[in-house]
């Protein structure tokens, strides 16, 4: 699994902009930084040897650090990879304290199902990635697309992404957030099209949400 993983990071940084940064976390019954930011493949595939699977899992740790982790970088476009079995049950933060960081961290989570299909981590994982607008995909099982696939995948959809601006028509309105619905008309011939996004702002009306004393 982890020869797997370090090819399919290679492509994933490969395919990636030059000018991107990554960083590294390694996790079993606790999440750890392994790599800082950096620009060079070479850096993040030599400390990725670093990490050793096995024991418990600290997933929600894990996601949680990294998301923190991405919030500090130079670039306004920010996305996860995850790589996981998607088993929780060693993290110090439940996936309620998880789930209400990424609401509002503006970073795209994208996740890659090791092990096959058959377990809960699976819906863990694509719950994970669809609240913040990403995508979670098992190798082989999704369309026979290996992890190396899925990397190159990943990496094209984040470099070729529209960024959509919106005004909500009750900006004004006592409510913690907006739902977002897009659609699109696809020309004849083009075939069938399917959309990704983030589909719930926070409102920059918070005064109006805070509860009366």
């Amino acid at each position: 699994i982890i020869q797997g993983s370090r090819e399919a990071l290679r492509r994933f940084i490969e395919t990636s902009h030059e000018d991107d940064d990554f960083f590294l976390i390694g996790f079993n019954n606790r999440a750890k930084l392994i790599q800082d930011f950096t620009t060079s493949p070479d850096q993040v595939l030599g400390r990725l040897v670093l990490v050793k699977p096995g024991g418990m899992t600290a997933l929600y740790d894990a996601v949680y650090l990294g998301v923190e982790k991405v919030q500090q970088g130079r670039h306004q476009r920010r996305a996860l990879l995850i790589i996981s079995d998607g088993e929780e049950n060693s993290s110090r933060y439940s996936e309620g304290e998880l789930r209400r960081l990424m609401k509002e961290a503006g970073v795209q989570v994208y996740a890659i199902k090791i092990g096959g299909p058959w377990s809960y981590g699976t819906n863990v994982l694509s719950s994970l990635a669809e609240l913040t607008g990403g995508r979670s995909f098992v190798p082989f099982y999704d369309h026979g697309l290996s992890m190396l696939d899925i990397c190159t995948r990943i990496a094209l959809e984040l470099r070729h992404q529209y960024s959509i601006g919106f005004y909500p028509t009750d900006a004004r309105a006592p409510v913690a957030s907006h739902r977002v619905q897009v659609k699109i008309t696809a020309p004849k011939g083009l075939g069938r099209l399917s959309l990704t996004y983030k589909d719930r702002y926070a409102s920059f009306n918070q005064e109006a949400v805070k509860p009366a004393r």
